[in-house]
């Protein structure tokens, strides 16, 4: 039996840039649709929020609660979640999913599920965080959407918008997987960010590696104008 593909969407982006609302936004938009929706949060990641709501963990001052027409739950892993009875799944904090790739494949193109996903596009020291990214390739372009928040120090100090595309850790350090909120992470613009770490990330690529890769270089002969006549490294 074969089945129609389904879509997968993915929301990146660094802490405050209302990753969690969007999703809510869109599941609730489904939903009115006449769309049967689950919400899944991680297991790790649950904080009540003012409104009461164990499940959804957003920065969002106006959030008020999920909308009891879209189940919830809360789990560890993607396997834990059987799609069957929904044809939409949104997953919060994507990147704390050890297999949500394989589970996401297997939803969109042998279940033809509509899997949306946010998640942390990269971690405190600018590295990869999660697996989320190796979906990319089973995405359309306009399924792909990268939100940005407001670069604190930016705000604070100078009174000025400047988007920020990453998160820094209050106090530089300790494990890559450390729940918290404004007590322990800001969104900061690389400018800010290179300022509060004092350092940037490990290069992927030394330069003596970069060196050793050079391409070989075109010589000019100075005798006749435009004509290359060797090259060199």
């Amino acid at each position: 039996m074969t089945h129609q593909a389904g879509t997968c969407r993915l929301l990146f982006g660094p802490m405050f840039s209302k990753k969690t609302t969007r999703l809510i936004e869109e599941a609730e938009t489904l939903t009115d649709l006449g769309i049967k929706c689950l919400f899944v949060n991680h297991i790790d990641h649950q904080r009540e929020t003012a409104a009461g709501d164990i499940f959804v963990s957003t920065h969002h001052s106006q959030y008020k609660g999920l909308s009891s027409k879209i189940d919830r739950v809360l789990a560890e892993r993607a396997s834990e979640i059987n799609p069957d009875p929904y044809k939409a799944i949104f997953f919060d904090e994507g990147q704390f999913f050890p297999d949500i790739v394989e589970w996401t494949i297997d939803a969109v193109f042998n279940k033809g599920k509509i899997v949306i996903i946010a998640s942390l596009d990269g971690d405190s020291n600018l590295k990869p965080f999660g697996r989320v990214h190796d979906l990319e390739s089973i995405c359309e372009q306009q399924n792909i959407v990268r939100l940005t928040a407001f670069c604190k120090p930016c705000l604070k100090q100078q009174g000025r918008l400047v988007n920020a595309s990453f998160t820094a850790k209050l106090n530089p350090g300790g494990p890559q997987k450390e729940i918290g909120a404004s007590d322990k992470y800001m969104p900061v613009c690389m400018k800010c960010y290179l300022r509060h770490t004092q350092k940037g990330p490990e290069p992927v690529i030394k330069v003596e590696q970069l060196e050793a890769m050079a391409l070989p270089v075109a010589k000019r002969d100075e005798s006749k104008e435009g004509t290359v006549v060797a090259a060199r490294k």
